[in-house]
């Protein structure tokens, strides 16, 4: 007889979870790049809001819901070229799994007007991203030296 805690961990396919998520501004556009481990993503897709992060992949169907879809490709990152300097954006990112089920991977604020466009991270990454509530300005520089401050 195989315990249950075996089976749950081993008859699932494991969902991707998001690493080196690195943020930028480029030319009056916002960049989301990320790596993806643990399983596979056939599609991602990347919503945004000035109000506050989706709960479902197809939120920004609803009339009303202020949520805007920026990205739907089966590559990870995307392009938002429609940003206000002013505005303060969540960004919440979804994967669709091999069974078409759709799933929230991340949640990210990104104040335009910060100078070192820091995320605001609901998450924890291996490498290269922001602890919930940082408010270190060089934490992903930090991060990406291997601890060490440039």
């Amino acid at each position: 007889m195989v315990p249950s805690e075996v089976i749950r961990v081993f008859g699932h396919k494991r969902r991707p979870r998001l690493v080196h998520l690195e943020e930028r501004r480029e030319a009056g556009s916002v960049i989301l790049l990320w790596d993806a481990r643990g399983g596979r993503a056939l599609l991602w897709r990347v919503l945004r809001s000035e109000h506050g992060f989706a709960e479902h992949a197809f939120e920004h169907t609803v009339v009303g819901s202020g949520q805007s879809l920026v990205s739907e490709s089966a590559l990870t990152g995307a392009r938002d070229p429609a940003v206000d300097p002013a505005a303060t954006y969540h960004y919440t990112v979804f994967a669709e799994d091999e069974r078409g089920e759709w799933y929230r991977v991340e949640k990210v604020k990104l104040a335009m007007d910060d100078r070192h466009l820091e995320a605001r991270v609901e998450g924890d990454f291996e490498a290269g991203g922001s602890r919930p509530g940082s408010l270190n300005p060089h934490a992903l520089d930090i991060a990406q030296s291997g601890g060490h401050p440039r």
